[in-house]
């Protein structure tokens, strides 16, 4: 007979949080947020039997997001966090572990021609960089927390070259700026994600804001170098190590550092069939999402990994038969089904995509496990009542 295990977590997706912090003399500050929220702890029932009385509704949630940012005095997504964390822990015995994943979007404020800065007026590009931070507020123990940029676009027009890569039969790439190159130079660019991890138990000496925009300001300075001269990269790899170990060195209460660097390519555009000569000005882009990506963790020697804050807010696992994967939540977007879906159809065969598709499902409550059934397995989308669990045991 066999028996089954179910880890469940829920939460809300999607909360935005806007707050004006007014000042004496009237001068305006803006914190916009978006946030998540994923709960832990004696949560099974409402899987198990149905009974929802463990249950913290989403829609309570999203209200104590609201109610937590009038009471709370912050100006950082951390301080924000950990009040909320700490008064959902507060108030409900039964939650163990808070999860908090939050997006900052960064407004700027309007300057006038006089060089003088307006007290109340902000703006902000349509798509701006993403500041986050992901926390992980346990009932008992030290919280663990990450903070980061999204979504940073980074660009030197100069100075950067990749040769001595491996050649074979297949290759079609040239190298520049090595031996034998005939480009000396290239374009480096890239869309930065970037986390740094707090070491646990330690709160920033200048607080939060301070100190993480000194972290993002070093990474700038690295990326670009002296400012007259720039800094030679031989690839987007030495770039990022240069940039966490130099975090790492100026920032004691940091712990690891997470960067993933996925290239913008920038391809110089033949115009000599046009009789022009094209000295390197004139290039053809390309979308960072289809070209080539390097991720590194960055880790003081002699610690071991944390709770994962700065590898993503949830996960999905799919190893071989047996293995029980995290249960996926209830607040699982658009965007995570369809990656869930694409890794549990990457089986070759019919019979291992429906196992793994099995495994999938396990925990996902109502809907979303039917909708997750029918992204793995077309043939299911007729069988409104298709449901599953994984096995622990014969």
């Amino acid at each position: 007979m066999a028996s089954y295990a179910l880890e469940g977590s829920y939460g809300k997706q999607a909360v935005p949080v806007f707050k004006i912090r007014k000042h004496v003399g009237g001068k305006h500050d803006v914190v916009d947020l978006m946030v998540e929220i994923m709960l832990e702890g004696e949560v099974q029932e409402s899987w198990l039997t149905g009974e929802n009385h463990q249950i913290l509704p989403t829609e309570t949630q999203k209200n104590t997001c609201y109610v937590n940012a009038l009471n709370t005095e912050y100006d950082s997504s951390e301080q924000y966090g950990l009040a909320l964390a700490r008064d959902i822990l507060d108030r409900h015995s039964h939650i163990q572990v808070v999860n908090l994943a939050i997006e900052e979007r960064p407004w700027t404020r309007v300057t006038t021609s006089s060089g003088a800065e307006h007290n109340h007026v902000f703006m902000k590009p349509k798509d701006p960089h993403k500041i986050t931070s992901k926390m992980r507020v346990p009932r008992s123990g030290h919280a663990h927390i990450a903070s980061g940029v999204d979504d940073l676009c980074l660009m030197k027009t100069t100075q950067s070259g990749f040769s001595g890569f491996i050649v074979d039969e297949y290759t079609t790439l040239q190298p520049v700026g090595g031996p034998g190159s005939a480009n000396p130079d290239r374009i480096m660019c890239t869309e930065l994600s970037a986390n740094w991890e707090y070491c646990s138990g330690v709160m920033p000496s200048d607080g939060f804001k301070v100190t993480n925009a000194a972290i993002l300001q070093t990474l700038l300075d690295v990326w670009g170098g002296d400012p007259q001269q720039g800094i030679y990269s031989k690839s987007v790899q030495q770039t990022a190590y240069r940039i966490a170990t130099a975090i790492l060195d100026n920032f004691p209460c940091i712990d690891a550092v997470t960067l993933t660097t996925p290239n913008i390519h920038h391809y110089r555009h033949e115009l000599e069939p046009f009789g022009l000569e094209n000295p390197n000005i004139v290039f053809q882009s390309t979308d960072c999402h289809t070209t080539a990506s390097g991720r590194i963790i960055t880790r003081r020697a002699g610690t071991s990994s944390g709770p994962g804050l700065s590898r993503g807010f949830s996960s999905f696992t799919a190893n071989k038969a047996r293995t029980i994967p995290p249960a996926i939540s209830e607040v699982t977007s658009k965007r995570r089904l369809q990656r869930i879906a694409q890794q549990v159809t990457a089986s070759h065969s019919k019979s291992q995509r429906r196992l793994r598709c099995d495994m999938a499902v396990s925990g996902c409550p109502g809907s979303l496990g039917n909708r997750l059934a029918c992204a793995c397995m077309p043939s299911l989308a007729g069988n409104a009542n298709y449901t599953s669990a994984s096995p622990t045991a014969s």
